[in-house]
């Protein structure tokens, strides 16, 4: 259900974030040096608000918000609970296994990306591959503004995402999906932009 303002939980929820351990002190959160720092980061309970664009020709319906609740889980390759550990395929010889982010929902299946990165560089300009529960599979790249960049292939589209966080408990994504046709071969057919605030427990009540 599209929701054009955000909730009352929200702002606790971003309130809450911003007095909690995970950031206790703002000033000194440094971004993430590395893909593999932003993926672990990633890990946790998150309130996201999501701002869609859509190309259209229509005066209404083109822009709409909404927000959704969900945990990202992250794990190591030689872990157990790797979900990924049967469904990747080897390496090639300059890569090796990264790790699995895992997202789970309430009205969504669990999805997961498993990620593949060089044998010994994973500092800025560096990628990867990845490969999706669902089928997907794309390339990765950290450039040297510390974000985290993904792209992928559907039969009719070509997305691309950024990942980045300003915040420990501040993750900011934005995604563009590319249709066939237009001058270049593509034309842009949606962008959304999303706010991620990470969900931290409630302080107890005072006595």
């Amino acid at each position: 259900m599209a929701n054009n303002h955000p909730s009352n939980d929200a702002n606790q929820d971003a309130n809450s974030s911003a007095n909690s351990g995970a950031s206790a002190n703002p000033a000194s959160f440094y971004p993430p040096s590395t893909a593999a720092d932003v993926l672990k980061l990633c890990a946790g309970d998150w309130l996201s608000l999501r701002t869609l664009i859509s190309v259209s020709d229509r005066e209404e319906g083109w822009h709409t918000s909404e927000r959704k609740t969900f945990r990202l889980t992250w794990t190591a390759p030689g872990d157990s609970n790797n979900p990924a550990t049967t469904a990747v395929p080897p390496p090639t010889n300059d890569q090796r296994p990264l790790g699995t982010l895992t997202l789970t929902a309430a009205d969504l299946p669990p999805f997961w990306l498993s990620f593949t990165c060089p044998d010994e560089d994973l500092s800025p300009g560096c990628g990867g591959y990845f490969r999706g529960s669902d089928g997907r599979t794309g390339r990765w790249r950290f450039n040297v503004e510390g974000v985290l960049e993904l792209g992928w292939a559907t039969v009719l589209h070509q997305v691309s995402e950024r990942i980045w966080f300003t915040k420990a408990n501040l993750r900011l994504r934005s995604r563009t999906v590319h249709g066939p046709g237009g001058a270049d071969g593509s034309v842009v057919e949606s962008c959304a932009f999303y706010s991620d605030i990470r969900r931290m427990p409630r302080p107890p009540a005072a006595p």
